[in-house]
């Protein structure tokens, strides 16, 4: 469901949004019979720009101590989380340094892309 993840989350990002809530749905229902990575269903959240659910589904893989949350503090997927409490608190807790877990300044033409994707313009 890893590419899936991606798709959605490109697809949502794209202003796709009918594509993505069908990957969403996909992975809601497929989720009844199979397994799907938290990491999966936070990169699928975080295309959708929902905050609160990105940060819970961060948190399970978190717990379940994904590998795939080594890049987490860099992942530009998750910069839109950066000076959130929990996101922090899972980049403080993984001890990544303090350095990387503060808000990095980001261009402002990225900001207002970000914006546009997102309904904020």
């Amino acid at each position: 469901m890893t590419r899936k993840a991606e798709l959605g989350s490109a697809y949502a990002r794209a202003g796709k949004l009918d594509q993505a809530r069908e990957i969403l749905q996909e992975f809601q229902h497929a989720s009844i019979t199979q397994y799907i990575s938290p990491y999966d269903w936070a990169m699928l959240y975080a295309g959708m720009g929902k905050k609160a659910e990105t940060i819970s589904w961060l948190e399970k893989a978190y717990q379940e101590r994904s590998a795939r949350l080594a890049n987490l503090a860099v992942h530009p997927q998750f910069a839109f989380l950066r000076g959130e409490p929990g996101f922090e608190s899972i980049l403080a807790r993984m001890n990544v340094p303090a350095n990387l877990r503060h808000p990095a300044p980001v261009s402002a033409a990225v900001s207002a892309d970000t914006a546009k994707i997102h309904g904020k313009s």
